[in-house]
């Protein structure tokens, strides 16, 4: 096994430095750049790209690159089975050319800076049966990549799978449509079977599943801080909690378990959402109405979308705006997590489960 393998294979054993790229506190653009340039690294390779894949418009974006021209990243786009990159997405299948440009379907992209790269390599993304994108290694001496590396690359662009995906989620929710107006869920008794002995008591806290987006959040308390300092104060916090959480999932169950917080802090960090948050009160709003305004808008998008992935991402952004309004409140001692709290839900994927058992809830309710 080369050492090119060898350090790939290492990495997909550890998914710990992914992880820390969530406590550098970069937003998504930031993020994606330090993710080429790790893989890049790991690979030996001259360059690494990620092109993700817009469904609704049916094209491929440069989102992040290490090695060709950065003013590149999110103008070049390429349809599947255009290029070398686009066959690889359409096909499903890994490309490795030891001369790229010998291959028909070869691409020259002017203004890129890849004429110089010899060898190319591009493995599709995909997490279950949706295309998330092409991870692609590039190299100024031919021949350079094995099938060894092929498999390497396969294995790390699935071990990056459902994290690119939260990205490519954030990066095209701008151009979504504007999202309508939701009502409110009606309140109700419910009655249910009990399927493990004990008794919990606390707050119930309504959680709905994926195929249930009724419910927009709501700040039900009226004791809340009201600076740009305090909002600002609340964001630190609530990122604090998410690392302890991936921390104390890292230690627990596995690193790639502890990725299961990615979207919480891709969204944090993204400037659609805290930016956004941040300008409302700028001007004029609370940081508790700006809060509930923007993290709404983000929920009735996500519920709205065709996709289903994006779908499912709306209980991650309940979550995340729930965290930052219950570190606005002045009283000491919150904890940021369902502490004293009863979850009701209709339904809960088993990341959402993984999530509860980390986060102290008193008690489910299904």
């Amino acid at each position: 096994m080369n050492k090119a393998v060898e350090s790939s294979v290492d990495m997909i054993c550890s998914v710990s430095e992914l992880a820390t790229l969530f406590r550098q506190g970069q937003n998504i653009r930031g993020f994606l750049s330090q993710v080429v340039q790790i893989v890049s690294r790991h690979m030996q390779a001259d360059v690494c790209s990620i092109f993700l894949y817009k469904e609704q418009k049916d094209i491929l974006v440069l989102e992040a690159t290490a090695g060709l021209y950065t003013d590149m990243v999110g103008k070049l786009t390429l349809k599947p089975g255009e290029g070398l990159t686009g066959l690889a997405l359409r096909e499903l299948r890994p490309i490795r050319e030891g001369h790229g440009n010998n291959n028909p379907y070869y691409k020259s992209i002017p203004g890129s800076g890849e004429e110089r790269y010899e060898s190319f390599l591009a493995v599709p993304i995909i997490r279950g049966v949706k295309r998330v994108g092409v991870l692609v290694l590039q190299d100024e001496t031919s021949s350079r990549f094995s099938k060894s590396d092929a498999q390497a690359l396969k294995a790390i662009a699935s071990q990056l799978a459902s994290t690119l995906e939260n990205a490519q989620l954030l990066i095209t929710l701008p151009e979504q449509n504007e999202p309508s107006v939701m009502n409110m869920g009606i309140r109700h008794l419910i009655r249910g079977t009990q399927v493990v002995e004990g008794v919990a008591l606390g707050q119930a806290y309504q959680m709905e599943g994926p195929g249930n987006h009724d419910n927009l959040i709501s700040a039900v308390d009226e004791n809340y801080r009201e600076t740009m300092e305090d909002f600002h104060s609340a964001i630190d916090s609530t990122e604090s909690q998410l690392e302890e959480l991936q921390n104390r999932l890292e230690k627990e169950l596995s690193d790639v378990a502890s990725l299961i917080f990615s979207a919480h802090l891709l969204m944090l960090r993204d400037e659609g959402f805290f930016g956004a948050m941040e300008k409302r009160i700028l001007e004029g709003s609370s940081p508790k109405d700006a809060v509930v305004h923007i993290a709404n808008n983000y929920i009735t998008l996500f519920a709205e979308s065709h996709n289903p992935r994006m779908r499912e991402k709306v209980q991650d952004i309940k979550d995340l705006g729930h965290r930052i309004l219950e570190n606005l409140l002045k009283e000491e001692g919150l904890h940021g997590d369902y502490s004293g709290q009863i979850i009701l839900s209709n339904e809960l994927l088993p990341s959402e489960l993984l999530k509860l058992a980390t986060q102290n809830v008193e008690g489910l309710v299904l």
